[in-house]
């Protein structure tokens, strides 16, 4: 077994294989989403869309007759789902604008969470390496997926202001990424620790 893969030598295990195998299923999707546009039988991304759909809540509210539900309760959905077909171009825009940025936010982070564990991988915890690609995929997490979330609830709100005058408030449509913040403040906050770690570890080596 080499290095890379034995977990007692790579102590990055099993984060790295991973993420290696979830680019994989990303890269798969991808070639079968091409493919599916090249020959006409299906949509990627926004290439080849023709039937645009958004979901939204907050909009109204409708009773759902359930089967068997006692007298006293009761069924309300108000999640609905608004569709355009074959829509315009600047419906094509926004729809785009609210679904695809979040799909490439996963796969860059996925990128950079590689490259922060093939930094622990080929140098250890406590380089300088690790802490700047932490320090990268943390401000990436805490304000990258922020400004994402922002750009497509108002693409939503776009979007749906074209199948109907009231539309919907951007802020009815933002889903705060409060994981994602939690995440990149705890990444963060491990860069800033390996970092004074590190410093301590050499003042340490200098006084011997």
């Amino acid at each position: 077994m080499s290095d890379r893969k034995n977990p007692l030598k790579n102590p990055a295990e099993p984060a790295t294989s991973i993420i290696q195998l979830l680019l994989v299923f990303w890269g798969i999707g991808g070639v079968v989403g091409v493919i599916l546009v090249l020959t006409g039988s299906g949509s990627f991304l926004f290439f080849g869309a023709d039937h645009l759909c958004v979901e939204t809540g907050g909009v109204t509210s409708v009773d759902v007759p359930v089967t068997g539900l006692r007298p006293e309760a009761s069924a309300v959905s108000n999640e609905i789902r608004f569709c355009v077909s074959p829509g315009t171009g600047e419906q094509h825009f926004l729809w785009g604008l609210a679904n695809v940025p979040s799909l490439l936010m996963q796969l860059v982070v996925l990128l950079l969470g590689l490259r922060v564990v093939n930094a622990i991988r080929d140098g250890g915890l406590h380089t300088s390496l690790t802490v700047r690609r932490l320090r990268v995929l943390g401000w990436l997490l805490l304000a990258g997926c922020v400004v994402v979330s922002l750009a497509e609830a108002f693409a939503r709100s776009g979007f749906l202001a074209t199948l109907f005058p009231s539309g919907s408030p951007w802020f009815e449509q933002w889903h705060f990424p409060l994981w994602a913040v939690v995440l990149g403040c705890v990444l963060l906050s491990l860069a800033r620790i390996i970092r004074i770690g590190s410093e301590l570890e050499k003042d340490l080596e200098g006084t011997v």
